[in-house]
């Protein structure tokens, strides 16, 4: 009895697969893919997959090299503009210290 039902279940599941893989080759017209080029489509896919692995890769790098570059950038702007505020202050004492004597140069 046991050795039907189970006959039974699996002859339901192949139905149900065989159906699917209509849908499946349904699909796969529609959109010009040919399943039976599993191989050729897998080898493909791997070479694809290199590609894009090798093109992360680059990105990565990339990446990198732009947030080193961004922080030597925000370093040097700093250090610029702690120079300036140092420049505007002894400017400002200059200015205080000749009373208003002492012209801008330009």
């Amino acid at each position: 009895m046991k050795a039907e039902e189970l006959r039974y279940t699996q002859l339901e599941q192949l139905g149900e697969l065989r159906d699917r893989l209509g849908k499946l080759n349904t699909i796969a017209d529609h959109y010009c893919v040919s399943i039976e080029n599993s191989k050729a489509n897998h080898m493909e896919t791997k070479a694809l997959n290199a590609q894009l692995d090798g093109l992360n890769r680059q990105k990565r790098i990339l990446q990198q090299a732009i947030d080193v570059h961004s922080k030597k950038h925000e370093a040097l702007t700093s250090t610029k503009k702690i120079e300036l505020e140092q420049l505007t202050h002894k400017k400002a004492e200059i200015q205080k210290k000749y009373g208003g004597r002492v012209t801008e140069m330009r």
